[in-house]
């Protein structure tokens, strides 16, 4: 018990608790009641308030792009030139390739296609660089 005391005297007298703070405990075998601050105060420090959220990023903005496309019956020198191995000549304004096959769309407007077998790639390439445009085709024989 005498351990205690010291303790609670230590405390006490540290100046850790307010002077007037005191409580009163029997000891057993003792001469009643003793006076010691024996009350504990534990005060949680409050946390620093979060940082608030980054503002959202502004809205998108809409964007119009004007494209400007030739008509249906463009001429012919806007056009990508497709040469069958017939000597037919083919103007498209699209060209692509799907499998082994030529797919285009005409400067009339109409959809065709062409087995790639079937395409002369030494004209078709010789027209499209007298045009200035590359029509490149996957290599091989089909």
């Amino acid at each position: 018990m005498a351990v205690k005391a010291l303790l609670i005297a230590a405390i006490a007298t540290s100046g850790v608790f307010p002077s007037h703070v005191s409580a009163q405990w029997a000891v057993p075998g003792g001469d009643g009641y003793q006076t010691s601050p024996a009350v504990i105060f534990v005060v949680a420090q409050p946390q620093p308030p979060p940082e608030p959220p980054q503002p959202p990023p502004p809205p998108v903005q809409p964007v119009m792009h004007e494209y400007h496309w030739p008509e249906a019956g463009a001429p012919a020198s806007t056009a990508f030139s497709i040469v069958s191995s017939d000597g037919v000549v083919r103007s498209a304004l699209a060209v692509w390739v799907q499998d082994n096959t030529l797919f285009y769309t005409a400067t009339d407007g109409t959809r065709g296609q062409l087995a790639l077998s079937t395409i002369n790639r030494a004209a078709t390439d010789r027209l499209n660089t007298e045009k200035k445009l590359k029509l490149p085709l996957p290599p091989g024989r089909y």
